[in-house]
């Protein structure tokens, strides 16, 4: 797990078992935009910037359609 915590960037399956939640969940904090992600050639792709914000408790605008 500590090499995880190195990384600039992470995928939905390491940003899941870092945060100790359900891939489902994970994907839904990213698909909703409360952790702001790209999706890129079908992997996505989460910033280690957008991680320590969620984690601090800071609030992402997210998207207004």
């Amino acid at each position: 797990m500590s090499e995880i915590m190195e990384k600039e960037t992470y995928t939905m399956k390491e940003l899941s078992e870092l945060l100790g939640i359900n891939y489902r969940t994970a994907y839904r904090y990213c698909t909703k935009g409360e952790i702001p992600s790209k999706k890129i050639l079908g992997k996505w792709i989460i910033p280690k910037k957008a991680i320590d914000k969620f984690l601090k408790g800071e609030l992402f605008e997210t998207p207004k359609s």
